[in-house]
Formats: structure tokens, C-alpha cells, sequence
């Protein structure tokens, strides 16, 4: 078990990842698309997952884009967003996408 702390987009670890979690973060990034396309192709293993989580839910989220659009640009995605950002990165959803008002949880792994 690790735990690095690094800018994202310019991160190269010595060895691939079992997991990543965008734990109340991936909404919050300039490029989710492409946060989501660097696990893929290169800090996943081919086993690896990502699990894409917000404990306060989705609702929260699009409340957070609508007061303050600088700071959080984009929702956490629908569960057919998901589909297709999974589909164009070479994902498939391991867990459809939980949402409510109170938590939101999606796994995504690497297509065999």
C-alpha cells in the first residue's frame, strides 16, 4: 500500500497502480476526460480499476458548478456520460454509477 501526492497531470510513478480514486476531486480538475485517459494508459495496470466517488452526492456537485462555475467547472457524469467517456478511453463500468442526494460511487476497469 502507497500514498503519493503529486501534481496529476505530470505525474510518472516508478511502477503502475491496482486502483485510483477521484475521491470528491475528478469535477474539480481543468480536464477530467484526460485525468480519466492518464489512468488508462499510464498508471493503471491492465487489472487496474478507478473508482470515481463524492460522498455528498451528485446533486451537491451541480449545485457547487452552478455558484461557483471558476472553481468547479463540470457535474460529476450521469451514468450515460460515464458510458460514453468509458467506451472513448477503453473502459467498461464495473459499478453503473450510484448517485443521490447523499453519496455518488462509479467504478470503471479496463476493457480485457
Amino acid at each position: 500500500f502507497s500514498f503519493e501526492v503529486a501534481d496529476y497531470y505530470e505525474y510518472k510513478p516508478s511502477e503502475k497502480f491496482d486502483s485510483i480514486m477521484f475521491c470528491s476531486a475528478l469535477h474539480d480538475l481543468p480536464d477530467p476526460l484526460g485525468a480519466l485517459q492518464k489512468a488508462a494508459d499510464e498508471l493503471l495496470n491492465d487489472d487496474g480499476v478507478v473508482v470515481i466517488s463524492h460522498p455528498q452526492g451528485a446533486n451537491h456537485v451541480i449545485q457547487q458548478v452552478r455558484s461557483n462555475p471558476i472553481m468547479v467547472r463540470c457535474p460529476l457524469p450521469t451514468p450515460e456520460q460515464l458510458q460514453g467517456v468509458a467506451s472513448e478511453i477503453g473502459y467498461e463500468i464495473a459499478l453503473d454509477p450510484v448517485s443521490g442526494d447523499e453519496a455518488y460511487l462509479a467504478v470503471l476497469k479496463k476493457k480485457p
